[in-house]
């Protein structure tokens, strides 16, 4: 029904602070029966262990709480006149506060929020009534080490405090103007009371304002803010015609780097350049977002000869001079050599040729010009005889009920992920030109579209160097052949 609400509880101990977060959903039964929430996963521990709950009909009084009998009222003070015990009260001061590294910022550069408890009395938990709100800006919590979290001794108005940071956010602002971090309400709870419990005691931060400026004109619209340096690298620059290179993009600095999704605009005239892999090492530091980001771009060249590839520009926006700069990477040649017989020259961008390998090429090398005159002899008869019996050239793609159950029982085969991923892009690839025939017969509409694309992700993954596991992105590409043909039964 809602959820989850997060709720954070700070325990202060002999001067150091353990925090524990719990997020709380609110489930409703929908019929009678057993019911189980199921385990929760969290990456680099054990699974939690199930729940089960007995659902039954009608309705369940919620416990009543214990009822003074007496009204609040001492009977014995009635009887012999003894006063009433007064309740054990808290003693010593207790506030909040908020507070901000800087009071005026430009948009996207980052300002530190730090919430501190001062107190006089000991402590048992700190926790929010309801998580800090921050309209106008992006929040990143602050990576922080245990040594963060331990109080110090401070004075205020000439009183002692023992003050401890219990929050600590990054802001980053994301328009111009005025803009107001409302207020934070914090729940205390003192230790001791009666029973050894006490009542939680709420206090609230001040509303904080920040005066927030636009960047300089001319400063496009999304550019990084912070202060960075670019590079850029390939894993070889000479390859044979068929291969592919790497290309490596690279930014490293401190500002707000996580902002730069779009990634460099790459074109080399005779190549195909694929849509890049992101990968990044950022952190969140006091002082920003620290590390760098790379996009990798797989490149094949279609012909033989030497190519560039450019120069790529990187603007960003340094507060440190408080100006508009742009980084440029050095352009890198790279040499295609002729195909070698280890390596097949790549199949053009609109080849109609199916994406495959040639597994004969690890074998030793005969004379087959006989036997391969005769075959394509074969196939020119076969094509022939093809043609005139089917009625319609791109009519029929598709629609063959054998054609796409063959084609289904191949993309559902076991075998199909367990080779490598040339092989198993050309099976996939085999099986779709089987019923939709060459790439150049495809319809164009949306199925002609979706295959299409599909074709684009078989050649990436031929092409793409083995620089770790693609086992997610064939299982993706072959749920979409497969979702395809479905779609035609």
């Amino acid at each position: 029904m809602g959820g989850p609400s997060t709720s954070t509880q700070i325990s202060f101990v002999n001067g150091s602070m353990s925090r524990q977060k719990v997020l709380s959903y609110v489930l409703r039964a929908e019929k009678t029966g057993s019911a189980e929430v199921g385990a929760v996963s969290v990456p680099g521990y054990p699974p939690t262990a199930p729940i089960s709950i007995d659902v039954v009909s009608g309705a369940i009084r919620p416990a009543q709480q214990p009822q003074d009998p007496f009204g609040g009222r001492d009977p014995f003070e009635e009887i012999f006149g003894r006063p009433r015990r007064p309740q054990p009260q808290s003693q010593g001061k207790l506030f909040v506060e908020a507070t901000l590294s800087r009071p005026a910022a430009r948009v996207g550069e980052p300002i530190l929020v730090t919430y501190f408890v001062y107190t006089q009395i000991s402590l048992s938990g700190v926790e929010f009534a309801e998580a800090p709100k921050y309209p106008g800006f992006w929040a990143e919590e602050i990576d922080r080490s245990r040594d963060d979290s331990k109080g110090e001794n401070t004075v205020v108005q000439g009183e002692p405090f023992l003050r401890y940071p219990v929050l600590e956010r990054l802001l980053f602002p994301t328009r111009t103007g005025l803009l107001e971090i409302p207020e934070a309400r914090l729940r205390l709870v003192p230790a001791g009371g009666a029973f050894g419990v006490a009542a939680p005691i709420e206090r609230s931060t001040r509303v904080l304002k920040v005066s927030v400026n636009a960047l300089p004109n001319g400063t496009p619209e999304g550019s990084a803010v912070g202060t960075y340096a670019v590079e850029s690298s390939v894993d070889r620059s000479t390859i044979a015609l068929g291969d592919a290179v790497t290309f490596r993009f690279k930014v490293k600095g401190r500002g707000n780097l996580k902002w730069v999704d779009a990634a460099p605009s790459l074109e080399i005239p005779g190549a195909r350049a694929f849509p890049p892999r992101v990968t990044s090492d950022l952190k969140t530091t006091r002082q920003g977002i620290e590390g760098s980001k790379t996009w990798e771009f797989v490149i094949v060249p279609e012909k033989e000869g030497t190519y560039e590839i450019p120069s790529i520009p990187f603007s960003s926006f340094d507060p440190a001079t408080q100006s508009l700069r742009t980084d440029r990477t050095s352009a890198i040649p790279v040499v295609v050599s002729p195909a070698t017989a280890s390596a097949p020259a790549a199949a053009p961008r609109n080849s109609t040729a199916p994406v495959s390998l040639r597994a004969d090429l690890d074998g030793p090398q005969r004379d087959l010009s006989r036997a391969a005159g005769a075959l394509a002899l074969l196939a020119v008869a076969a094509q022939a005889w093809a043609w005139r019996r089917r009625p319609s050239a791109s009519a029929n793609h598709g629609r063959s009920k054998s054609a796409i159950a063959a084609a289904l029982a191949e993309l559902r085969s076991e075998s199909l992920l367990s080779g490598t991923k040339e092989r198993a892009a050309a099976r996939i690839s085999g099986s779709l030109e089987g019923v939709f025939g060459a790439r150049a017969e495809w319809p164009n509409d949306d199925t002609g579209d979706l295959l299409r694309s599909l074709s684009e992700d078989l050649e990436f993954l031929r092409f793409a160097p083995q620089l770790g596991s693609y086992d997610a992105k064939l299982k993706e590409v072959r749920d979409r052949a497969v979702a395809i043909l479905e779609a035609l039964q």
